[in-house]
């Protein structure tokens, strides 16, 4: 009787914990989950926080209505994906945008654009399963990071000029494009990584604190297996400090310091493995991609100091 009880309860407990992984699952991996898309309710535009999403809100629309040319190409998984392409006849360098979790091109650089858009080419691309690239699951890095290094292939057959190449990300893009790295990749550079977290693993477990107050490890183990089960990729995967170890190319960080989200300890993380020329700043008062917004001069000071020493 016993022996049947210690089944029944292991059993109950392996289904409990399967559906708390696939729920997680369904939360941070399937792209359309409805709870992203619910509509949030404006601040008091008099609000210190009304005042930042209202300037951020026109910001978007500005770099919205910039004119740009369709691009696309096939992931390797057969994927049609999408690009927005920014000529720029007095460009001095070629810049391949990589938006973060959820977001896109204007959300994450609609504060940078300004800065770039005078002497540089830009490449703002969809991450699968978002904007009108194909996909179903993001997978946090696993599968982008391939996405991205066949950009900079399509992108090499379109730079005439042969100009220098610049990966930049802003939260999930910006570890996407740390895990290239270490990485070959004609023309790049350097790469800029705002607010990027170090694995796929970590992040979840931040979130599982910041909303439950609790880090559940087997709850991760079961939703590592529902990623390889149905979307194909498994976690460890998503990991940049590998890439970090072995970095080839210079490496510009920047955080906010009340970034609550992707919190600051994973840019530590992250610079403190990288092996190659790198320089951190780090934004006070800017919250989880707000850096640009924050302190405009400084952050566009640092991507010029960057650019200067590793254009040539």
């Amino acid at each position: 009787m016993k022996h049947k009880l210690f089944i029944s309860a292991l059993g109950g407990a392996s289904a409990l914990l399967a559906a708390a992984g696939y729920y997680t699952f369904r939360l941070t991996v399937i792209e359309d989950n409805p709870m992203w898309k619910k509509p949030r309710k404006e601040p008091d535009p008099q609000s210190e926080k009304g005042k930042l999403y209202f300037a951020k809100k026109q910001a978007k629309e500005n770099m919205a209505a910039i004119p740009y040319e369709d691009e696309w190409i096939t992931s390797d998984d057969g994927l049609k994906l999408h690009a927005r392409w920014y000529p720029n006849e007095n460009a001095k360098r070629i810049m391949i945008l990589c938006h973060g979790y959820h977001g896109s091109p204007e959300s994450d650089f609609c504060f940078s654009f300004p800065m770039l858009k005078g002497d540089c080419a830009i490449l703002a691309i969809d991450e699968r399963s978002m904007g009108e690239s194909e996909g179903k699951y993001i997978t946090f890095g696993a599968k982008e990071k391939d996405d991205i290094a066949k950009w900079t292939v399509w992108m090499s057959q379109h730079n005439e000029k042969n100009l220098p190449v610049y990966l930049y990300g802003v939260s999930m893009g910006a570890s996407n494009v740390l895990m290239n790295a270490d990485r070959e990749l004609p023309g790049v550079r350097g790469i800029i990584a705002d607010c990027g977290y170090t694995t796929m693993d970590r992040i979840v477990a931040d979130v599982q604190k910041s909303w439950y107050k609790v880090s559940v490890k087997p709850v991760r183990l079961a939703l590592d297996c529902w990623c390889r089960l149905l979307a194909g990729f498994s976690m460890k995967e998503a990991d940049t400090l590998g890439a970090m170890r072995r970095a080839k190319v210079p490496v510009l960080f920047f955080h906010g310091k009340k970034d609550r989200f992707v919190k600051p300890y994973h840019t530590e993380l992250n610079a403190d493995a990288c092996v190659s020329e790198h320089e951190t700043v780090y934004v006070e008062g800017a919250s989880h991609g707000a850096s640009a917004q924050i302190d405009p001069a400084r952050y566009e000071q640092a991507l010029r100091n960057f650019f200067h020493q590793y254009d040539a």
